[in-house]
């Protein structure tokens, strides 16, 4: 029987591992077609998706609300790094002391903070590496919420290598390894934009796990999907949100009624989604300046962003890739695989701390979970 502190994280509880708050695990079916469908946990499945997303996770988390400073504190007792011997800091630190809590609390991942010099030596891998991408601004200063992300991927994920960059490390990393990109890569305006085009390209060119800085890893990678199905998972990908029509998903400033995270996602080396990706920025720059900015003059730059390298883009080419295997995004929508291309279901990726904590303005930090907590 779960308990009730456990069923208060209910919708940590999320897909992969079927599970329901009764404490029984149910097996996932799977469904005769061209995909492999993942049963979900869901429980909002087969209604139309009118409800927000916030909506959702209030009611998946069945009314709980983390609030304010409990969000940390409850963070850190999951990961099992409070207490009197090891209490995160709550203020920016510098990255001698942030090395070191890592290797106390999660003595089990390599961290790297030369990734450029490390990637130069490592050796081509098979499948999806074990390497976690993260990027900040500057990483001799880590805020408390970007070390506790690091810790949650590095806890959950032994054996892997954690690779650290900022803002310098993108641009060496792209002209470094992407030369012929770097006049597209100047004329993106902001840091976003780099960032966005950068996790595309350092996928494409050694494969691993891109995550942002302000997520949790609530689960080990091996456990997200069947990594021994055949063919052997070579992208995987969440949802995001799904809206009814087109009309909806733009009043809610979303650019696609089944829109793809790109907040978190992973891919073997050179899989072809990540690696068009460029030439898919490349040309939409390009069609930009032949209108005169006439989209980002109609949108503004912040919504413009989407389209040009954000989840908008990204989602085109996902979309793109699923209908070439003769799959369309709406179908996996509750989670499935197409070929070599895995989709986890909305409930995966979809619930942050933004959305379900809505009511607390005063909470800065976004936690948003990636994929199911199977612990608690």
């Amino acid at each position: 029987m779960v308990t009730t502190e456990a069923c208060r994280l209910l919708w940590l509880l999320l897909v992969l591992g079927c599970f329901s708050c009764s404490g029984s695990v149910k097996p996932c079916s799977t469904a005769a077609s061209n995909s492999r469908q993942l049963k979900s946990v869901w429980p909002f499945s087969g209604q139309r998706p009118a409800i927000r997303t916030g909506a959702k996770c209030n009611k998946a988390s069945m009314g709980h609300v983390w609030r304010g400073d409990s969000i940390y504190e409850e963070l850190q007792e999951f990961l099992r790094v409070n207490g009197p011997l090891l209490h995160l800091p709550r203020e920016v630190t510098d990255i001698t002391t942030a090395t070191t809590i890592m290797q106390l609390a999660a003595p089990d991942i390599q961290l790297v903070l030369d990734p450029l010099l490390y990637l130069k030596v490592l050796p081509e891998p098979s499948g999806i590496p074990k390497l976690v991408h993260m990027t900040m601004k500057d990483k001799r200063q880590v805020a408390p919420h970007q070390l506790l992300s690091m810790l949650s991927w590095g806890r959950f994920n032994k054996g892997y290598a954690l690779l650290l960059y900022d803002d310098a490390d993108i641009e060496q990393y792209m002209q470094q390894f992407y030369p012929a990109f770097m006049p597209t890569f100047h004329q993106l305006k902001t840091a976003v934009e780099k960032s966005d085009a950068w996790r595309y390209h350092v996928l494409c060119g050694h494969g691993g796990i891109y995550t942002d800085t302000d997520t949790i890893c609530a689960r080990p990678f091996s456990e997200w999907t069947n990594f021994n199905s055949t063919p052997e998972p070579g992208l995987l990908v969440g949802i995001e949100d799904r809206f009814y029509t087109q009309e909806e998903a733009e009043e809610a400033t979303y650019v696609h009624k089944t829109q793809i995270t790109q907040w978190t996602m992973a891919s073997k080396r050179a899989h072809p989604v990540v690696c068009r990706m460029g030439g898919a920025i490349k040309a939409f720059v390009e069609q930009e300046a032949a209108d005169g900015g006439r989209i980002e003059q109609q949108m503004g730059h912040d919504a413009s962003i989407l389209l040009r390298t954000g989840p908008g883009i990204w989602s085109r080419e996902v979309h793109s890739y699923l209908q070439q295997m003769g799959s369309q995004p709406e179908d996996l929508v509750e989670g499935g695989q197409v070929t070599d291309a895995v989709v986890l279901p909305q409930a995966a990726f979809g619930c942050n701390f933004r959305q379900a904590c809505a009511a607390e303005p005063s909470v800065g930090d976004v936690w948003r979970f990636a994929a199911a907590l199977n612990r608690v």
